[in-house]
């Protein structure tokens, strides 16, 4: 489950850096968020 998120989270990452740190940085704090709600 963890390495699936850590997954979506590089991913997630990853895709919004191409389209622009603004977007790539609320992808990655609203993945962080989710994965702190699940652990």
């Amino acid at each position: 489950m963890k390495e699936e998120l850590a997954k979506l989270y590089t991913k997630g990452l990853k895709r919004g850096w191409k389209q622009g740190f603004l977007v790539g940085f609320l992808v990655g704090v609203g993945t962080t968020l989710l994965v702190l709600i699940f652990i």
